[in-house]
């Protein structure tokens, strides 16, 4: 798996991952009421997937790999560069750790208004919210114990963090990065990493 890095001189860090497509959940006639209850907090979940912040998508899809190639600028020390890393998988898993339980409390005090006719989002959205950071926490322990981290300079990544203050002049050399490493939306999260 690819994670693309923008560490500008302001300080800030950004972390983008390759973005795999999410599963189609097919419902079953012959589901039992578990197993409805189950797939409508995976739909839920993966609704919710493309409005919640990017770093918990990339958390929780640091689970499914052994190996992340990590490109960065080549104006960072690589040395620079694992620590920023380690320091936002630690804060990642401390946070996910937190929420998890949060949103577990609260989805099940959301049980309670089941009888009531119609969705029950007092139940779905904080199950949706605990299976993200569920999920988010499994990636970030992952990458903090037994992934393989290998880091390697992007000259690209050089060229579109000169222009962070004018991003159309490089919209076609994001294009090619967001090609070249299967991503999305690199413009919108840059334009989060100026606003800081």
């Amino acid at each position: 798996m690819n994670l693309i890095v923008f560490a500008p001189s302001q300080g800030n860090f950004l972390p983008i991952i390759e973005t795999p497509s999410s599963p189609d959940i097919v419902a079953d006639k012959k589901e039992k009421r578990w197993q409805k209850i189950k797939r409508g907090i995976r739909q839920t979940y993966y609704r919710l997937k493309e409005k919640i912040d990017h770093q918990e998508n990339l958390c929780s899809q640091l689970r499914h790999t052994s190996e992340l190639c990590v490109y960065y600028p080549s104006n960072q020390d690589i040395s620079e560069i694992s620590d920023q890393l380690h320091l936002f998988f630690k804060a990642r898993y401390s946070k996910h750790s937190r929420w998890l339980c949060v949103d577990a409390i609260l989805a099940l005090l959301g049980i309670f208004f089941m009888p009531i006719p119609g969705p029950n989002f007092f139940f779905y959205y904080p199950a949706a919210r605990t299976l993200g950071h569920y999920l988010a926490r499994k990636g970030t322990q992952r990458a903090l114990s037994t992934l393989q981290i290998s880091f390697t300079e992007e000259p690209l990544i050089d060229r579109i963090q000169t222009h962070l203050k004018n991003l159309e002049e490089v919209s076609g050399v994001i294009t090619e990065l967001e090609t070249r490493y299967h991503l999305k939306n690199i413009e919108k999260l840059l334009r989060h990493l100026e606003d800081k």
